[in-house]
């Protein structure tokens, strides 16, 4: 839990069931899942936020082109080594498989809608 600063004395109740009582300039103990709606009502959190460094390696391609290429490509390999355990019931392979062969997380809507993309272009061939 970290600490929150209010700038002034308030009650505030989360859609998550908590409430806290803040009192002006007191650091208070909130749970993570409140950090949006303090943010939202002017709470910051006691210690500055440290941003993550982002490794460029485990990112997505901006570029809609290369980001298809490369899902494309994880496709290939996930279907051409064909284990059963890479795919879901329906046959599309499973979001592990597909983001240990990209390096980088991709939700299953991207995945499905470019898994259905690739199945045309190959049932073509």
């Amino acid at each position: 839990m970290k600490n929150y600063v209010s700038y002034r004395d308030i009650v505030v109740s989360s859609v998550m069931g908590h409430s806290i009582e803040f009192k002006k300039g007191v650091p208070t103990p909130c749970p993570p899942t409140m950090h949006a709606e303090l943010i939202a009502m002017g709470i910051m959190p006691e210690e500055p936020m440290v941003e993550e460094p982002v490794d460029e390696a485990t990112q997505a391609p901006q570029d809609p082109v290369a980001y298809e290429a490369a899902v494309f490509a994880a496709f290939d390999k996930i279907v051409l080594r064909n284990t059963r355990e890479d795919f879901t019931g329906t046959g599309v392979p499973h979001l592990g498989p597909m983001e240990k062969a990209l390096g980088w997380k991709i939700d299953s809507k991207a995945r499905d809608a470019l898994y259905k993309k690739w199945t045309l272009e190959h049932s073509a061939k």
